[in-house]
C-alpha cells in the first residue's frame, strides 16, 4: 500500500472554502523574488512532503502517523464544528464541538513549516545541550545487559531522539488542555463581510493571535472563508473593536496580517489582490517573538 507523504498545514477542507467549483484556488508564491500566481487544486497546495515525516520510523504507517491519523481526526472534527459555528455565527453549546474547534485553532498554531523548522531546532538543542549530556552521565546506571558498554556507542547504535521528540511535542502543543480551555473559555462570533472589496486571504499560518492568550485582552482570529472572520476573545470590549472597524478597513488589516505573517504560501479564491501580496509577502514580515509566535495587538496593530 502506498502510504501518502503529502503533508497539508492547510488543510483541504478548509482550503476549498476558497476554491472555486472544481476545487481551484489561486496560490501566489515567492520562491526567489518574483511572487508567483498560479491557479491550483487543493490537492496540490498549501503541503511539503514529509513535513510531519518521524524519520525514525521504518514502518510507512507509523512514520506517517502524525498527519495520516492525528492530524486527520483534528481536521475531521474541525470541519463539522465550524459548520456549526457558521450557523451559530457564534460559540456551540456542545463543549465537545468546542473543544474540537479549539484543538483545530492549537494546529495552526503549530503546523505550519515556520513552526515546525523552530520546534526542530529546539528540541534538537535540547537533545544536543541537555538531554544527551545528562543521558551520557547516567548511562551507567540506565545501561542494560544488552546494551553497549559506551554511551557513545548506544548512541550511534539508537540514532538521535530528535524526530520521536518532535512529533510527541506537537502532538502535546496541538492538545494542550491549558490552551484549548482559553480558548474554550473566551467569546466567540463570526463577522461576515456583507459588501467584500476583495475578500479574506489565507496562508500557511492562518491565525492571528496576541501577546497571551490568557489575559483579558487575549484573542485569536482566523479568517475561516473570503467573507467570514472567526473572532475569540476574552473580552467582549475586543469583539466590539473588531466587530466596529470599517467593513474595508478591517478587511485590509486582516489581510496585511496574514501576507506579513506568511512564509511559504498564500490562497485567494481569485488574483485580484496581487499588488497588495506583492508589497507585503516576504517584503514586510512582521517581527516574531521570543516564543516564535507573530503576535498583534487589538485591532491588528504591531506588537
Amino acid at each position: 500500500m502506498s502510504v501518502p507523504t503529502k503533508h497539508h498545514y492547510l488543510p483541504k477542507f478548509f482550503m476549498r472554502r476558497w476554491a472555486d467549483g472544481a476545487g481551484m484556488v489561486t496560490e501566489f508564491r515567492r520562491p526567489r523574488d518574483l511572487l508567483v500566481v498560479k491557479r491550483k487544486h487543493i490537492s496540490q497546495t498549501g503541503y511539503i512532503e514529509n513535513l510531519y515525516a518521524n524519520e525514525s520510523k521504518a514502518d510507512p504507517i507509523e512514520r506517517q502517523a502524525l498527519e495520516l491519523i492525528f492530524l486527520q481526526k483534528v481536521d475531521d472534527a474541525a470541519a463539522v464544528a465550524l459548520a456549526e459555528i457558521e450557523e451559530l455565527a457564534g460559540k456551540p453549546r456542545d463543549c465537545q464541538v468546542c473543544t474540537a474547534w479549539s484543538r483545530f485553532l492549537m494546529s495552526l498554531m503549530h503546523r505550519s513549516p515556520e513552526r515546525v523548522k523552530y520546534l526542530t531546532a529546539k528540541v534538537t538543542e535540547y537533545e544536543s545541550g541537555t538531554l544527551n549530556p545528562e543521558l551520557k552521565e547516567k548511562y551507567g546506571d540506565l545501561r542494560g545487559p544488552d546494551d553497549p558498554s559506551d554511551f557513545e556507542t548506544w548512541l550511534e547504535k539508537q540514532g538521535p531522539l530528535a524526530p520521536d521528540l518532535r512529533v510527541r511535542l506537537l502532538e502535546l502543543l496541538i492538545d494542550s488542555k491549558r490552551i484549548g480551555g482559553t480558548f474554550n473559555a473566551m467569546h466567540w462570533s463570526v463577522y461576515t463581510l456583507e459588501k467584500p472589496r476583495f475578500g479574506f486571504l489565507t496562508g500557511d499560518h492562518p491565525i492571528m493571535i496576541s501577546n497571551g492568550l490568557g489575559h483579558r485582552r487575549g484573542f485569536a482570529l482566523l479568517a475561516i472563508s473570503p467573507v467570514r472572520l472567526f473572532i475569540a476573545a476574552h473580552d467582549t470590549a475586543v469583539l466590539n473593536a473588531f466587530n466596529s472597524q470599517r467593513p474595508n478597513g478591517l478587511e485590509q488589516a486582516v489581510n496585511d496580517a496574514c501576507a506579513r505573517q506568511s512564509n511559504h504560501v498564500i490562497i485567494g479564491h481569485d488574483d485580484a489582490q496581487k499588488n497588495f501580496i506583492e508589497k507585503r509577502f516576504l517584503r514586510q514580515p512582521a517581527p516574531v517573538g521570543p516564543s516564535g509566535f507573530v503576535t498583534w495587538n487589538s485591532p491588528l496593530i504591531d506588537l
